[in-house]
């Protein structure tokens, strides 16, 4: 999406307010972790909220960007990889690249 494209849908949901695109509920949590966007580059991070197709995570050094790839694991035992889809203030959006097992989901959440 284009930086044009992004302001304009801020713009319409500061008018019309927030809308949700997601098919899925998500459910909060706070969830301690590690990203990596490369192999050798690692970021804390904490997942605020979580669905079967994605979550909210918090990042403390703002290093992410749309369409990035992240793979972190949950509770250190299950892997995930995903998209970035959106980022601000230091809060980004991730799409999972492969749907969350409900029973994954619910040992987490």
């Amino acid at each position: 999406m284009s930086s044009l494209t992004a302001n304009r849908v801020d713009a319409l949901e500061s008018r019309l307010g927030s809308f949700d695109r997601r098919n899925h509920r998500r459910t909060e949590i706070r969830l301690d972790g590690l990203a990596c966007s490369t192999p050798s580059r690692q970021t804390q991070i904490r997942i605020i909220d979580i669905s079967v197709s994605g979550c909210r995570l918090r990042d403390r050094k703002g290093e992410y960007e749309r369409g990035q790839c992240l793979t972190f694991s949950l509770n250190g035992e299950v892997v995930v990889e995903g998209i970035v889809r959106w980022w601000r203030d230091y809060q980004c959006g991730v799409e999972f690249l492969a749907p969350l097992p409900q029973d994954i989901l619910t040992a987490v959440a």
